[in-house]
């Protein structure tokens, strides 16, 4: 395996890229945040907070952290302001990895 200096430029970016989204979802909070906008398309903050039991400051922070990274986006409705995933690719991916992960975790066992 290549360390970290003998990447090339290209798969440094990439590694960069990998770690960028990998980090803006590895929460539990964020990914419950997730899983409800994959199931229901697009909520408020408020409709959030009370699904994962949290203060509407910390859901907001999370919204605001994930939104800067293009992971969801917006649609404003008068002073509501709805979230909803940019790309289902992304949740599905996760679900994935999730997948692949236990499978090959549960063989080895």
């Amino acid at each position: 395996m290549k360390t970290t200096a003998q990447l090339s430029v290209a798969e440094s970016e990439e590694a960069l890229k990998l770690t960028i989204v990998f980090k803006a979802v590895a929460n539990k909070t964020r990914i419950t945040v997730l899983h409800l906008l994959y199931k229901n398309g697009e909520m408020n903050v408020n409709d959030i907070c009370r699904k994962v039991k949290c203060e509407q400051s910390l859901v907001s922070h999370h919204l605001s952290g994930m939104r800067n990274l293009g992971i969801l986006k917006i649609r404003r409705d008068g002073k509501n302001i709805y979230y909803s995933l940019n790309n289902l690719k992304l949740y599905e991916s996760m679900l994935n990895v999730k997948d692949v992960h236990f499978a090959t975790f549960k063989s080895q066992a």
